[in-house]
């Protein structure tokens, strides 16, 4: 037998690679967990430094809210305050119409007053036109009783003959003055018309403007219940503004210290595969010495160390590619299983058992490296815990080969 540990026994020897073996997989399986511990930091770390810029653009977000609030709230209070002047002009407007509306009553009054004193002076003129008409009815008498009296009625006649002169203008002049009274009665009219029209009018814009007056009393509660609810809206931003900041501040904080952290557990995960690399040198020499069962108790550390390159290919601690990967049969185990080496164990439940899991860790295996690359790292860790569990029973029947 081919033995460089020539002052070992096969027992011994067998004892040694029995307790390396053990050692590599409790180093790799320390490895395995720094690894986990590696990832699952650096996912924190992630998920830290995104949610401390996602803070700082919220603390920047709810800046500009409260700039936004702010300016609301001094535009409530602007319209407030012209909404309030508006209410004081429309009552001054109002009270300018309402004035107006008494200037026009005034008017209508004193042209109803004058339309008065037009209808006593018709009556007057009336009463003039009739005796116009007797004093003409008293010429004409007169006239035919100085033509009786010949020669000593001329005298009379020309004295009834200015009488009827006097008593044809006078009708002439009322009748004129009839006309002009007709015509202000007419003009009267016209102005009360006009006046009744206009006091309508004015009365509309009273009732508009109380309307309008009203509705701007009401838009200046409403502006005033806006502003109060803005400006409190404004002071529960601000205090938000400042929580923000704080929780920004704690969260650079605790961005720092993950970084830290991750650093820390990078520096162990180095010093775990020193060890490791250490132990595997040993367990290299060993694998090339002649001792009974040495592929079964390799295998076991194998599939630790398949597991541990994947995880360090999920965390960017690995170059290795899903082509450098190779299938279930072409493994130290896949040749030793398929190969000859095999023939003392094959009629054993325990190595029948051993296959399909072992196809199962390799294509995994292999799917896993595959979304690892990438990027897919949800996907591929779906892939390795379907392969730890394939790879558990590989090496539970491995150790009952062992033990049969």
């Amino acid at each position: 037998k081919n033995n460089s540990f020539g002052r070992f026994s096969d027992m011994e020897s067998k004892d040694v690679l029995r307790n390396v073996v053990d050692l590599s997989m409790s180093a790799v399986d320390v490895s395995v967990s720094t690894a986990h511990i590696l990832s699952g930091t650096k996912e924190v770390q992630g998920a830290a430094t995104s949610m401390a810029s996602a803070v700082e653009e919220l603390a920047a977000s709810i800046g500009e809210i409260e700039s936004s609030a702010q300016k609301s709230a001094d535009a409530v209070e602007e319209s407030s305050r012209l909404t309030a002047q508006g209410i004081v002009e429309l009552g001054t407007l109002k009270n300018e119409v309402l004035s107006t509306g008494e200037m026009f009553e005034t008017v209508s009054v004193k042209t109803r007053d004058l339309q008065d004193v037009v209808g006593k002076l018709g009556h007057v003129v009336e009463l003039i036109s009739k005796i116009a008409g007797q004093t003409n009815l008293l010429a004409l008498n007169a006239t035919i009783e100085a033509a009786r009296a010949g020669e000593h009625g001329k005298g009379f006649a020309v004295v009834a003959g200015e009488v009827k002169s006097l008593s044809r203008q006078t009708s002439e002049a009322t009748e004129t003055i009839r006309t002009q009274i007709q015509q202000l009665n007419s003009s009267f009219q016209d102005v009360l018309g006009s006046v009744s029209n206009a006091q309508n009018i004015v009365g509309g814009v009273i009732a508009k403007t109380e309307k309008v007056s009203g509705d701007f009393d009401q838009i200046n509660q409403n502006a005033r219940s806006i502003s109060s609810q803005v400006n409190e809206l404004a002071g529960i931003i601000s205090q938000q503004k400042i929580a923000v900041e704080m929780l920004a501040k704690n969260m650079s904080v605790v961005k720092d210290k993950g970084d830290i952290n991750l650093r820390m557990v990078d520096v162990l995960a180095e010093q775990t595969d020193k060890s490791v690399r250490l132990i595997e040198d040993w367990r290299g020499k060993l694998a090339n010495e002649d001792i009974q069962d040495k592929v079964i108790y390799l295998a076991q550390a194998d599939h630790l160390l398949w597991k541990k390159r994947l995880l360090d290919l999920a965390v960017g601690r690995s170059t290795m590619k899903s082509t450098d990967l190779t299938d279930h049969t072409l493994c130290r185990l896949g040749k030793w299983y398929y190969g000859d080496g095999a023939a003392s164990k094959r009629n054993l439940p325990a190595f029948s058992a051993i296959e399909e899991p072992h196809k199962k860790v390799h294509h995994h295996g292999i799917e896993a490296a595959k979304c690892f690359e990438t990027g897919r790292i949800d996907e591929g860790m779906q892939h390795y815990n379907l392969l730890e569990t394939a790879s558990a029973a590989v090496i539970s029947n491995l150790q009952a080969l062992l033990a049969a």
